[in-house]
């Protein structure tokens, strides 16, 4: 299709002139405007893809200021001159016309200049086009983007990056380089890896601005600017849920060992170090600091005190008695009343509590569990004070231990 032309020439015969020889060369000539303000009206309604404007126009508007406005429109425009003194020129080039054509026209070079204009204006569409995209992609993405210098000095930091670094883009922009994002000890193998390959992919610690750091993925490459200059592009992702994934899978398998050897040398052990052995290793695979093992009465009335944990052991000074009716207890015998697994990550503020004997080891969070023979309580197994909250995953690990442990003093005691 060919392209869609309106002339701007308040000369009739001259207009009629150049519409012709454009016919000729094979351009569609939607309209002629002898005045700026039609000018402005027919690219409304016509939508032209190039427009011919003479510069000196008769009435209150010449082509310059209509030009001027059309510009909004996106459309390339291209003067029509004759001899225009030197201050007319530059300000016809603040609005960065796509061509001058002297009058009278020279016809040998009117198609050239035209062809010349559509094209530049085509390839400035696709890369506002492209452009456009990669601003919706930069701004819009989950992942965060920082664009940075090759020093690794931060340019611009998208939406993504600051939600995760709980920062403005120009806080990140300041602090980037003080070990607010990662280390300047990551930044620095970041940036010389990037420098040496052209791109990378690894895994930092991020940090965000109260200091709470995380598990990320970098990935890292150049590229030069509009200017030629180089630049470094990250895409960086918070990988915490991958990284517990990993960790649970890690544990599970490290759960199944110990159940194995447990198995194996049990008949070895007595009741009580069967009762240590299994405490101090779930304390361990739940990265908490206490445990504690009870046994209840089989009238389901009664706290057996039985084990605790070796740490907890060495920082508890409390004296207790062997035997406590559960009614007395605190809230991390719930779970019997519960009849399943009781998590606590806020103790301060949990239900039901008795408070500690002088002496007894603070506790910020627990997970107690239940350990059932038919429909009665046999055991309560607990462990507490980790530093992150407990999740399911912690209560699998407990109560697979817990529940392991039951069938093997079930079945010695039924020999």
């Amino acid at each position: 299709m060919s392209a869609k032309i309106l002339i701007v020439e308040d000369e009739a015969i001259t207009a009629m002139d150049i519409r012709s020889t454009l016919e000729m060369l094979g351009f569609n000539v939607v309209s002629t405007a002898f005045s700026g303000e039609e000018a402005i009206e027919k690219v409304k309604k016509l939508k032209p893809d190039l427009i011919l404007m003479d510069i000196i126009l008769k009435g209150d508007m010449d082509g310059i200021e209509a030009a001027g406005k059309i510009k909004a429109f996106n459309i390339p425009v291209i003067y029509l001159t004759a001899h225009s003194d030197e201050n007319t020129i530059q300000r016809a080039k603040l609005t960065e016309p796509y061509g001058f054509i002297t009058k009278p026209v020279d016809y040998n070079g009117l198609k050239a200049t035209i062809d010349n204009a559509l094209y530049k204006h085509s390839i400035e569409l696709k890369l506002k086009e492209s452009e456009a995209r990669y601003r919706s992609l930069y701004e819009n993405n989950f992942d965060a983007i920082l664009l940075t210098k090759t020093d690794g000095s931060i340019l611009a930091a998208n939406l993504a990056a600051q939600e995760m670094f709980q920062m403005s883009e120009d806080e990140i922009i300041k602090t980037g380089r003080n070990g607010i994002i990662v280390s300047d000890e990551d930044l620095k193998h970041v940036i010389g890896h990037i420098e040496q390959s052209g791109i990378l992919n690894t895994e930092l610690t991020g940090k965000r601005k109260d200091g709470s750091t995380f598990p990320i993925e970098l990935t890292g490459g150049t590229f030069r600017d509009v200017d030629g200059y180089p630049k470094t592009s990250m895409i960086i992702r918070d990988i915490t849920k991958r990284k517990k994934a990993e960790e649970h899978f890690r544990k599970e398998v490290e759960r199944e060992t110990f159940l194995l050897e447990f198995y194996k040398k049990a008949p070895e052990l007595s009741d009580e170090e069967l009762y240590s052995c299994a405490l101090d290793y779930t304390v361990s695979l739940t990265n908490s600091s206490i445990g504690f093992l009870h046994l209840i009465s089989d009238d389901q009335k009664t706290i057996i005190l039985n084990t605790w944990n070796s740490e907890a052991l060495m920082s508890c000074t409390a004296s207790f008695k062997t035997h406590y009716s559960i009614e007395s207890a605190g809230n991390w015998t719930d779970c019997i009343q519960a009849k399943g697994p009781v998590v606590y990550n806020d103790f301060k503020n949990s239900p039901n509590q008795k408070g500690f004997p002088e002496g007894h080891v603070s506790v910020k969070r627990f997970i107690s569990i239940p350990v059932f023979s038919g429909n009665k309580v046999k055991i309560i197994f607990g462990v507490g004070n980790k530093v992150e909250e407990y999740d399911d995953h912690d209560v699998v690990q407990i109560q697979s231990v817990a529940n392991e442990l039951y069938k093997i003093i079930k079945h010695r005691h039924s020999n």
